[in-house]
């Protein structure tokens, strides 16, 4: 995506193209925007966060919940958006901004995106168990103490209409989740 971009970049500041890019598509004010350049920077010199680089970002935002690192792991490819296996600061800052934005379709876009780990467009039943087995290891509350992966994405497929063998597709899952008080307390911002 900013491949380019962070490669030629030789000053310790953004191109007015890359923020206005980054402020388009956040809440984030310049301020904000040039502080988290800086520390990408001085966190990644190359101009790219690999994996391993995003995992130690990603537990500074979300602490000790994500033990095993898969959220995170959702989360990169998520972001890597041109698949090269790292993540340019453009991509990086919309990880960031995307996270967060409290809209309920914004929410949901992501938790959708982060489900679908086939990046096919369209979440399998198997996509929902695992997510929902980071997710309730994660969300450990009263409300989803006993609850379990299996039942709960059956529960939710159910609610979809959906046998094992189809799939949900993006515009299915944010209209049932709108639809759905339990669905938004569940993916909806906190």
């Amino acid at each position: 995506m900013g491949n380019e971009t962070s490669q030629h970049r030789t000053s310790g500041q953004l191109r007015n193209k890359e923020l206005a890019v980054i402020k388009s598509n956040s809440d984030l004010s310049e301020q904000e925007i040039q502080a988290l350049y800086d520390e990408f920077k001085h966190e990644c010199p190359s101009g790219r966060m690999n994996k391993n680089q995003f995992h130690k970002f990603y537990k500074k935002v979300a602490g000790p919940d994500d033990k095993y690192g898969q959220l995170s792991d959702n989360a990169f490819n998520v972001f890597d958006n041109n698949r090269d296996g790292t993540i340019d600061f453009s991509e990086f800052a919309l990880a960031c901004a995307v996270g967060s934005k409290q809209d309920l379709d914004s929410q949901l876009d992501l938790v959708f995106e982060m489900m679908d780990t086939s990046r096919d467009g369209s979440v399998n039943y198997d996509e929902m168990v695992k997510f929902m087995e980071i997710g309730l290891k994660m969300g450990d509350t009263r409300e989803t103490k006993g609850m379990d992966s299996t039942t709960v994405a059956t529960d939710m497929f159910n609610l979809f209409n959906l046998n094992k063998g189809q799939k949900l597709n993006k515009r299915q899952f944010i209209d049932g989740c709108k639809k759905n008080q339990h669905l938004m307390r569940m993916f909806g911002p906190s």
